[in-house]
């Protein structure tokens, strides 16, 4: 796993055997009054986002047992999108790790998830259904701390890399 990148959550985890784009944002929310003279004063910070995720893959499949887990683990992706929950209620939690210590088991929820079952390539009869050979995929991760990791947090660690959770 070292060199992997694995999403864990509630019915499994999926290990990404090709490398993903990960692209990662965040910003910070300042208060902006206007213009000094105009009843305003200086920007002042308000809070910085937690980080999101945005992550690209294709799951590629040669043999049957390949097309099968390909469709396996893209359910279990989807899933967790829908995990039966009601409104009000705290979506699951899904842990992000690898890459050596780079992502260091990050608490997150998924926003959104898309794959496309292309035309462009062939298809692999698994015996119950057809699979395509390549699967482009796409999800958005939120991080979402606890109030035990946030008391835990520490800017120092988190600029060395230290940081677990973050």
């Amino acid at each position: 796993m070292a060199n992997e990148l694995e999403l864990s959550g509630k019915g499994g985890t999926v290990t990404f055997k090709i490398r993903p784009k990960i692209t990662i944002s965040r910003d910070a929310v300042y208060h902006d009054p206007g213009l000094p003279g105009i009843g305003g004063s200086a920007t002042t910070y308000r809070v910085t986002n937690n980080k999101k995720y945005s992550i690209s893959v294709d799951f590629i499949a040669r043999t049957t047992q390949e097309a099968i887990d390909s469709i396996k683990d893209i359910r279990l992706l989807d899933s967790w999108l829908t995990s039966s929950i009601e409104i009000g209620q705290k979506p699951e939690l899904l842990t992000l790790h690898g890459y050596g210590k780079l992502f260091r088991d990050i608490s997150t929820v998924m926003t959104s998830c898309s794959y496309e079952l292309s035309d462009a390539f062939d298809y692999i009869n698994s015996g119950k259904e057809w699979i395509p050979i390549v699967v482009p995929l796409s999800f958005t991760l939120i991080e979402s701390h606890t109030d035990v990791n946030a008391v835990a947090y520490n800017l120092t660690s988190f600029r060395e890399g230290t940081l677990q959770g973050y």
